[in-house]
């Protein structure tokens, strides 16, 4: 979590998704690679899935993306690949959810203490809450509303189909908390969470 505050403006709560607030048990992998078997060649989308160990914590999913197409043997960098990664994208929600709901929703739960915290939260205008996730927003929230946490408190954020680098998302988060919140103001950042160095 990344807390950031100005001397005239609300604290400011950013949240990362995966093994902060929730666990998704392996769900998320699955459905990655059926979306991106969607846009590309199952049969070698498959072949990554079965004979290479891909990383997936820690990083953003446009970064995963890229790195499962390029070792399927595609142009990551192609303009075609991106714009049918960002279509996979689009499906992988949905694909998420049938997943959940074969696996009776057991594969998605808040993290101990997460749904007590926000409720001691509710209410409180000295927070301003945000995301720095490396999904993709609408992966993001279904995740979220599948654990059962309210995805209103989530105003804005940093998102993994923005950046293949996940230490670029406080940067693009700050920026867009600042032109929202504070233009003329000088403000403090705590990271108390280490970003990997992809």
């Amino acid at each position: 979590m990344l807390r950031l505050a100005s001397s005239t403006r609300p604290l400011l709560l950013l949240w990362d998704i995966d093994g902060t607030l929730l666990n998704v048990h392996g769900l998320s992998v699955r459905a990655f690679f059926d979306a991106l078997a969607h846009e590309f060649d199952p049969a070698r989308i498959a072949a990554v899935r079965e004979t290479e160990r891909v990383p997936f914590a820690g990083r953003t999913d446009l970064g995963i993306a890229l790195d499962i197409v390029e070792r399927a043997g595609f142009d990551a960098a192609a303009s075609e690949s991106l714009e049918r990664i960002r279509r996979a994208f689009a499906v992988l929600p949905s694909l998420m959810r049938q997943a959940a709901e074969r696996e009776c929703d057991l594969s998605v739960e808040a993290c101990p203490g997460v749904l007590e915290l926000f409720s001691k939260l509710r209410g409180d205008d000295r927070f301003v809450h945000g995301l720095v996730t490396g999904n993709a927003p609408e992966t993001a929230m279904l995740k979220l509303g599948l654990a059962g946490i309210d995805t209103s408190w989530f105003t804005f954020g940093a998102h993994g189909n923005e950046t293949a680098h996940r230490r670029d998302l406080p940067r693009i988060a700050l920026e867009e908390f600042r032109a929202r919140f504070c233009p003329s103001d000088d403000v403090n950042a705590d990271d108390d969470v280490n970003a990997d160095d992809d």
